[in-house]
């Protein structure tokens, strides 16, 4: 009989207890979910029951010459990545953590530094494997099962199974990135910044909504650079938070923006995945954990937002590190509930006290209202039902499909009242 084990999301909050088992393990009844990693920050990846894919990670074939890889959905992003690497080949969108698997990338609908020119994790899509709540296998590509393909990417994992998937691959242009960064005053000006760059990666870094970092890249043509995976730091304690206190963080916002004009030929995975150099960094917030939120808004209202969030900060006096913006293009989402749309998107991290997530909902409320904001759902750990249904234009679509579940109910979904 399985065991109970406690379990979260990379945020650490919201946490509960689970019946954690393989996905061809025996499942004890009850709700379930898929999990795949647990990187999504919140409450998608956990239910009464949690089935996890990890040990589903086969490569199933590899064909450069048509430009496609099939891979079961547990496989990790980083192994794919080193596989496809070797070869001289990437997926065209990788988002700012490998340590996803392929299935929650679809999941989640996820996204990198890259949108303007290669959209989201969705539009390389070929097809997948998707079991059903009632086991049946279903192949789902954009003609065929449709709307299971649609309501699949970006769904958080509540129309099934992805057992496997077929992804589109292209050539590595070079194996180094030509990585620039140039300080910026004023939110007005880092905008247009991201609005007249040309490059391939960009992402604007913010030390307040005064002071911030455009940092971009390119791949080079240099193809002798050999391409390395460092092992990365471990965060071996949460040190009850310390390392994340106020002073530390000014005094590190303040060295990173002092530091942050320079052009340099750089790896790959270090300019695209930062983070990933120390695992289990989210530790560093302490016991309590995290909420990161992401929102996107229009362009013509992406500083009004964001100066609201750094008035809300600044009144409400939490402790946030990793505030950025990035650019969407115009590339219309395939997923019912996919986060990305034309405008700008803004995330920032805020170390979690109690009720932490009540504030977020009246911050949510005027993200919403005023400036036509969505969030992120990989992110969430405090939205409505109410504030989705606002926000997302194929909320209701994609509820109305998925409420048809009898077990496959995630914390996410009874949390926001998709499901009772």
């Amino acid at each position: 009989m399985p065991i109970k084990t406690h379990i979260s999301g990379f945020g650490k909050f919201p946490s509960s207890i689970t019946y954690l088992i393989d996905v061809d393990g025996e499942n004890p009844g009850g709700d379930f979910i898929y999990r795949g990693n647990g990187m999504s920050y919140g409450d998608l990846s956990f239910s009464e029951t949690t089935l996890s894919t990890r040990k589903h990670n086969q490569l199933i074939e590899l064909n450069l010459t048509a430009g496609y890889v099939k891979v079961a959905s547990g496989m990790l992003l980083l192994d794919l990545i080193k596989l496809l690497f070797e070869k001289g080949y990437t997926l065209p969108v990788l988002p700012g953590t490998l340590y996803i698997t392929v299935g929650g990338a679809i999941a989640n609908d996820v996204h990198g530094k890259n949108h303007v020119q290669k959209g989201s994790f969705g539009h390389h899509i070929i097809d997948f494997k998707l079991i059903t709540e009632n086991k049946e296998a279903l192949i789902c590509n954009s003609t065929q099962n449709a709307e299971l393909f649609q309501h699949t990417i970006g769904g958080c994992g509540l129309t099934g199974f992805i057992s496997e998937a077929t992804l589109k691959i292209e050539q590595l242009k070079g194996n180094t990135i030509h990585e620039k960064s140039t300080p910026i005053k004023g939110l007005s000006s880092a905008i247009k910044a991201l609005q007249n760059s040309d490059s391939l990666f960009k992402i604007v870094w913010l030390k307040n909504n005064n002071q911030g970092v455009l940092l971009e890249g390119d791949f080079t043509d240099n193809k002798t650079e050999k391409i390395h995976f460092k092992n990365p730091i471990t965060v071996p304690f949460h040190f009850g938070g310390i390392l994340t206190s106020k002073p530390i963080l000014s005094f590190y916002n303040q060295l990173k923006f002092r530091t942050s004009k320079f052009e340099k030929e750089t790896a790959i995975y270090p300019f695209l995945c930062p983070l990933d150099a120390v695992k289990d960094w989210n530790l560093l917030y302490g016991p309590k954990g995290i909420i990161q939120f992401q929102f996107t808004v229009d362009q013509t209202l992406i500083e009004a937002a964001v100066n609201s969030v750094f008035n809300w900060v600044k009144t409400s006096q939490y402790t946030v590190f990793l505030a950025t913006i990035k650019q969407f293009g115009t590339r219309s989402s395939l997923g019912s509930i996919s986060f990305p749309k034309e405008g700008f998107t803004f995330t920032i991290d805020v170390k979690y006290t109690a009720g932490l997530e009540n504030q977020l909902q009246q911050l949510a409320d005027k993200i919403i209202d005023q400036y036509r904001g969505r969030f992120y759902l990989a992110k969430d750990s405090f939205l409505t039902f109410d504030q989705l249904s606002r926000s997302y234009a194929g909320f209701n679509a994609f509820v109305d499909f998925v409420r048809n579940n009898k077990q496959l109910k995630s914390a996410f979904s009874k949390r926001t009242g998709i499901h009772s």
